[in-house]
């Protein structure tokens, strides 16, 4: 039987994402870090989190193999994406 959670960090090591921060932790309960992948990752997750709460998008399913998660803008979000697209 596998380890759950170690293979999802092993997972996130091997992508990338998190790295060991060697020289900090005990033994057996290592310290880990997100890398500059990581941290690109979470921002993108805090924003998507943010417009669902605002209302400015909506999560949908995509009906594919396999099911995905997709987002689309509502229309205060569609408002939001007219303003700030004029300062470019």
């Amino acid at each position: 039987m596998s380890n759950g959670p170690a293979t999802s960090l092993n997972d996130l090591i091997g992508q990338g994402f998190v790295r060991r921060n060697t020289g900090h932790g005990h033994p057996m309960r290592p310290e880990y870090l997100l890398t500059e992948d990581g941290l690109a990752i979470r921002a993108i997750t805090m924003g998507l989190k943010s417009m669902l709460a605002e209302r400015w998008a909506a999560r949908i399913l995509i009906d594919a193999y396999p099911p995905a998660t997709g987002y689309e803008l509502l229309p205060k979000g569609r408002q939001v994406l007219a303003r700030v697209s004029g300062l470019y």
